[in-house]
């Protein structure tokens, strides 16, 4: 396996970030998500490059401008920490919730790790009690 450098696996979260997600070019994920890819979450994890599309197209559904600004990158061998700040427009249904029309900003941090060119793993964290308030769903 060819070992990549840090910067290397750096950008390459930044290309998952931009091109993915804020950009909803699903034809990347094919490209530089491994087949054995698994996103982390509370709710249960995601595997495979198919289900991280059908979450992507769900979010780019709900908040069509979403947008996700890096704020902050930190590498240590095959992982990358990245500290992120998500802005949208709720435009359409998305847990259970349906359109506000309201505009959200949430912070987030993202454990991505990476192998051989690819992302192969992400762990996100993220506060969803904000997102909840930003929508009118609960008291703030």
């Amino acid at each position: 396996m060819i070992n990549f450098s840090l910067e290397e696996n750096k950008v390459l979260v930044r290309r998952y970030l931009e091109e993915i997600w804020n950009n909803g070019n699903l034809t990347v994920v094919d490209e530089i998500i491994a087949e054995d890819f698994i996103f982390h979450r509370p709710v249960g994890d995601l595997k495979g490059p198919g289900a991280l599309k059908q979450y992507v197209g769900a979010f780019h559904k709900a908040f069509p401008d979403i947008h996700f600004t890096l704020d902050n990158q930190i590498a240590e061998q095959d992982e990358i920490v990245t500290v992120w700040t998500m802005t949208g427009t709720h435009k359409d249904e998305i847990m259970g919730i349906t359109a506000t029309n309201k505009s959200i900003r949430l912070s987030g941090v993202s454990i991505i790790r990476c192998a051989g060119g690819k992302v192969t793993e992400n762990t996100t964290y993220w506060d969803r009690l904000a997102l909840m308030q930003q929508l009118g769903v609960i008291p703030r």
